[in-house]
């Protein structure tokens, strides 16, 4: 979902793909702990007029690891999306995870 100024989807995917190598270590680490884990995390983020991110929160989640969550927190601030046209951009984005 984007919403305030302007970012294509296709530029949001392309930058989340770039990381979810990184993103998906955060789950698999964890799953060798509870191989059982699995579920949905939202987060929420801003995506500021030169393309870094600030605010990324949690939104929501049915994983229940906060391990995870800041794991993927922490890959997530270090995005670099390109600048978005007409101000900053709201981003919400569910990763879903399931083992096997």
């Amino acid at each position: 979902k984007v919403k305030g100024g302007s970012l294509s989807k296709g530029d949001v995917y392309k930058e989340i793909n770039r990381h979810m190598g990184k993103i998906r270590m955060c789950y698999e680490r964890e799953l060798m702990n509870d191989p059982k884990l699995a579920g949905k995390i939202t987060f929420d983020w801003t995506v500021k007029t030169n393309g870094s991110v600030s605010g990324v929160r949690e939104k929501s989640s049915s994983l229940g690891s906060s391990k995870v969550s800041s794991c993927i927190r922490g890959v997530i601030q270090k995005m670099k999306f390109p600048k978005p046209k007409g101000g900053e951009v709201q981003i919400s984005y569910p990763f879903i995870f399931s083992a096997g």
